[in-house]
């Protein structure tokens, strides 16, 4: 089932402390997504919690991290498209575009790192199950 855009938006004022409380389910259910915390309270009345893997797993979690890298390079690549099609309507925003190109490229190279960390596990992983001779 295809997801609906979401194209409402909805702002609250909370103090300091309740902010912090929020900041922290999110953090501890949602990977941080405040609005997704907050939308399945108001919808559902309850959290689906967001499977985060085993520290003790070093392989799972780096697939885990580098999906999270893929995610934002994604988001990214959207911002950066959404510019220049705001540029070309007649909006020209120069400063939003190279920002947005900026952020693309600290995460492609976060990306490319953690490739490169989940790589080496995956050949260590191999070694270690390769077969020895006596």
């Amino acid at each position: 089932m295809k997801e609906e855009k979401k194209s409402r938006r909805i702002e609250i004022r909370v103090s300091e402390e309740e902010y912090a409380r929020i900041k922290y389910n999110a953090d501890k259910y949602q990977e941080g997504n405040i609005g997704e915390l907050l939308r399945q309270l108001a919808v559902y009345g309850q959290i689906t919690v967001v499977q985060k893997p085993a520290k003790s797993n070093p392989k799972q979690a780096a697939v885990y991290d580098l999906i999270k890298e893929y995610r934002k390079v994604g988001t990214n690549y959207n911002q950066v498209v959404k510019s220049v099609h705001q540029m070309a309507g007649g909006r020209q925003m120069p400063e939003l575009v190279a920002k947005n190109l900026e952020r693309l490229a600290e995460h492609t190279d976060q990306l490319i790192a953690l490739t490169k960390g989940v790589q080496t596990l995956f050949e260590d992983g191999d070694q270690d199950n390769q077969v020895h001779p006596d």
